[in-house]
């Protein structure tokens, strides 16, 4: 829905000379949303436990229940972006998290194809045994 407003008397404008104007079609975020929901199924987490950003561009958080063998004392979460797609990070108490790796697949992979690739990022046993990211 969108609505333009007369800057004058407040009225909704049909005219175009409004200054103001609202967008309230929310169908992306909902539907990044149920994307979140969704991987967050397929990994049997419990509630939910991501974050959605739609600004500037489409990204989701969903931290993970378990951690990486090589890196014990760290929390992993998966990032998503609408251009790079899926990634694994560990979450640093200086708030810089490292990127430990990519999925290869596409951008919106199918949360079961997401399921699985976190899966087997947490049976990891050495650092050597992941793809690295520049």
């Amino acid at each position: 829905m969108r609505v333009k407003q007369s800057a004058r008397s407040g009225e909704p404008d049909e005219g175009g000379d409004g200054v103001a104007e609202w967008d309230f079609d929310d169908s992306g975020i909902r539907a990044l949303r149920q994307y979140a929901r969704a991987v967050g199924v397929a990994l049997s987490l419990g509630g939910d436990c991501w974050c959605v950003e739609e600004e500037p561009r489409g990204g989701i958080y969903l931290p993970l229940d378990g951690r990486v063998a090589a890196f014990p004392e760290h929390d992993v979460a998966l990032l998503w972006d609408e251009k790079a797609g899926w990634s694994a990070s560990l979450e640093t108490t200086g708030g810089a998290d490292v990127v430990l790796e990519r999925f290869t697949g596409p951008a919106k992979a199918s949360p079961a194809d997401v399921a699985a690739w976190a899966a087997d990022l947490l049976r990891t046993e050495a650092v050597d045994d992941l793809t690295r990211v520049a």
